[in-house]
């Protein structure tokens, strides 16, 4: 067996075959007397707890440090991100957008079959766990990209130095319909992948906001020139509205305002109890 790379967590990489694996042998302990087989713990098989044991298994950070799956993780973001910008400029519709989701995933699966990762021996759960860890992935990217694009549409607009007693925060309510339009047609396409399967016993689509992480880009509503979550006081808050009868798109209100009752923002994972807060997260 030749050593391919190191691992992040310990033991190298090593190839046997088409096959990698992480050599582990630095782990084995040795006994100088018989166990107490009184002690021993059943191994817990249900396909619950073999769905949450590989789930993590192919996210994209574990994705990308597999020396199998590496090149074919880095495509599918490559690709999952032109994507997005692509939605967001309208020149691609919801449905091509689903089909990159897809077929991405159906060739991260192919691929983590043919090198045998995490295992040569295919567990029925790897299917599901991988693809729910893709449509999270996925998911995740677009709104990364929708956030990037609003923050730097919003930069333009300020004049001056930030300063830690002077900051901002933009928000244009286009990115919200276009994530949310996107979302649901991605959303659509991975329920009907899991019927298809048959995997309707095992995974759906997850409970973001119950596991502390966004559902997504944060929802507009009325009254939001009067509400704002910032950390600085005060602060000069530039917001954008959507297009009605009476206020143009983006048109942009300036304010200066007190402290927030909310709280303070821990970088982009807080969201505000008032709905109406000029802030969103990006974690899926």
């Amino acid at each position: 067996m030749e050593q391919v790379q190191n691992a992040p967590r310990g033991g190298k990489w090593v190839e046997y075959g088409k096959f990698t694996f992480l050599d582990i042998s630095h782990e084995i302990k040795t006994i100088d007397t018989p166990p107490d087989v009184d002690e021993w713990v059943k191994v817990d098989m249900s396909p619950e707890h073999r769905l949450e044991s590989w789930r993590p298994l192919f996210t994209g950070p574990a994705l990308g440090r597999n020396p199998g799956t590496a090149a074919v993780w880095k495509e599918f973001e490559q690709q999952t991100k032109l994507a997005a910008g692509q939605f967001l400029d309208g020149t691609m519709d919801a449905g091509a957008l689903t089909d990159v989701f897809q077929q991405g995933y159906q060739h991260l699966t192919d691929v983590a079959k043919d090198t045998g990762y995490p295992s040569p021996l295919w567990d029925k759960m790897m299917g599901p766990a991988c693809l729910e860890s893709i449509y999270g992935e996925f998911r995740r990217m677009i709104l990364d990209a929708a956030v990037q694009r609003n923050n730097q549409e919003g930069r333009q607009y300020v004049t001056g130095e930030m300063t830690s007693q002077r900051t901002y925060k933009y928000y244009n309510s286009d990115y919200y319909y276009k994530t949310e339009e996107a979302l649901a047609a991605v959303t659509d396409r991975y329920t009907a992948l899991i019927q298809e399967a048959g995997w309707e016993d095992y995974i759906s689509v997850p409970d973001y906001k119950g596991k502390g992480t966004s559902s997504g880009f944060i929802r507009p509503a009325a009254g939001m020139e009067r509400q704002a979550l910032s950390t600085a006081v005060p602060s000069t808050i530039w917001t954008a509205q959507r297009p009605s009868s009476t206020i143009p798109a983006r048109n942009l209100i300036r304010s200066t305002l007190p402290r927030p009752r909310c709280g303070p923002l821990t970088g982009m994972k807080t969201e505000c109890a008032i709905r109406s807060a000029w802030t969103f997260s990006t974690t899926s």
